[in-house]
């Protein structure tokens, strides 16, 4: 499973890998981004209702056993997949959150070796977590126009 989960999940890490790099390449401290502390807020808002919808979605789709996307889902074989990568998806964002909040107690002048890892890993996870939830799009559309082309 845990090999599998690399695999399915390449896009993203390969993603987070390299914003990281460039991110540490360029040197984005909290003093090169404009409206620091607003930016940091509403990213921390951003990822935390992404966690809860996440989580809510993780914990509704089996509980709707019987529905017809759950079945096109299950003849796709990706029924699983889709709560594996609804699980990493949650990850990701609770550590986007975590580093959004870490981010807060930076001045927005500061310019420190610290304060430019915490800002490179926060846009890292954002930027894989939006890709992540690309993936899941893409998955559920792909159930929704099997569903609809029998």
């Amino acid at each position: 499973m845990n090999s599998g989960r690399i695999s399915r999940n390449v896009l993203a890490i390969t993603t987070f890998v390299i914003v990281l790099v460039l991110s540490l390449i360029y040197g984005l401290t909290p003093h090169k981004i404009n409206n620091y502390t607003d930016v940091m807020s509403g990213a921390l808002s951003f990822s935390s209702i992404a966690t809860a919808l996440l989580f809510a979605s993780f914990s509704l789709i089996p509980a709707f056993s019987n529905s017809r996307l759950l079945l096109a889902l299950k003849e796709l074989k990706t029924d699983v997949k889709l709560l594996d990568r609804l699980l990493f998806t949650t990850a990701i964002f609770v550590f986007a959150s975590a580093f959004s909040f870490g981010g807060l107690f930076y001045s927005a002048n500061s310019q420190s070796c610290l304060s430019l890892i915490t800002t490179s890993a926060w846009i890292a996870f954002i930027v894989a977590g939006i890709v992540e939830m690309f993936e899941i799009i893409f998955l559920m559309f792909s159930a929704v126009q099997y569903l609809y082309s029998e």
